[in-house]
């Protein structure tokens, strides 16, 4: 026997609380004890702790009550798995959507200094020679030697497919996203032969300055000179972009948020490793 004091105190509840369960235990749960003591049946104590612990996932002290009056173990544990379950379920997808909101608010806090300046500017005509030199096959490597010899300014393109992003398409993966570059005012000095060779018509781009800070690592090799992708951020920045050029009689040929995946020129750095700036260029229709 347990006195009601000693029950409010094991359970944690006020004595008005006791009373509200006690319609749900088996007939007669006060008794007197010694000295005509009112108490508590211990097997009523231990009823009422097990059902508080099944209301804590959500079940009610009824259905509790009743499961462990059954006597069944694997009732029990059947209603606790079919109500936990869908609560453990619901509880990660809330901690996911607060720590994506959380996120994102703070890279979308980024854009009012993210996007530095832009312009529209003219690209010129010029030869591309496509692939990397690592990745340049022997005849391309020579191509390179000897425009490197006869040109005075031969320039490595590391950030686009220049072809995908004069004609406002996204590049293909299967394309090489990076080449050199030269005037066309060389073209006595480049071997229009080649099948390696291309020319690309002057066309009109917008470029932007972009400045990036903190968001990216620059302890991976694979991260450096790459401009952190995150859609929503991109989609704010493309909205400012249109909206200022539209006032200008312009339009973007594309997303610029696509566009920058193949766009990771840095133009500088102010020597702080968390700070990188981009000059990227996106097709321009006017």
């Amino acid at each position: 026997m347990i006195t009601t004091k000693e029950l409010c105190a094991v359970l944690g509840v006020a004595p008005s609380t006791i009373r509200l369960y006690e319609k749900y235990l088996p007939k007669d749960p006060w008794a007197r004890g010694q000295n005509n003591y009112r108490g508590f049946h211990f097997e009523n104590m231990l009823c009422l702790l097990t059902a508080r612990l099944l209301g804590s996932y959500g079940i009610s002290m009824k259905e509790s009550v009743e499961v462990i009056l059954a006597g069944d173990l694997t009732s029990m544990d059947c209603e606790l798995g079919q109500r936990v379950s869908p609560l453990a379920e619901e509880r990660r997808r809330a901690s996911d959507l607060i720590e994506s909101l959380d996120r994102d608010r703070a890279l979308l806090a980024k854009v009012p200094y993210l996007l530095e300046a832009y312009e529209v500017i003219d690209i010129p005509s010029f030869f591309y020679l496509e692939s990397a030199w690592t990745k340049a096959s022997s005849e391309q490597q020579r191509l390179v030697r000897t425009w490197s010899r006869e040109i005075p300014f031969v320039r490595y393109t590391p950030h686009y497919h220049v072809e995908g992003l004069r004609d406002g398409a996204e590049p293909s993966p299967d394309l090489p996203r990076s080449g050199f570059s030269v005037p066309t005012r060389f073209a006595d000095y480049v071997d229009l032969a080649s099948p390696h060779v291309r020319f690309v018509p002057s066309f009109k781009a917008v470029a932007l300055v972009i400045r990036v800070d903190g968001i990216f690592s620059e302890s991976s090799e694979r991260d450096k000179g790459t401009m952190p992708f995150n859609e929503p951020l991109y989609v704010r920045v493309l909205d400012m972009v249109s909206s200022a050029l539209s006032r200008e009689g312009s339009e973007l040929t594309g997303n610029i948020y696509t566009q920058l995946l193949y766009a990771n020129l840095p133009l500088r750095a102010d020597g702080s490793d968390a700070v990188q700036y981009y000059y990227v260029f996106s097709p321009l229709v006017r």
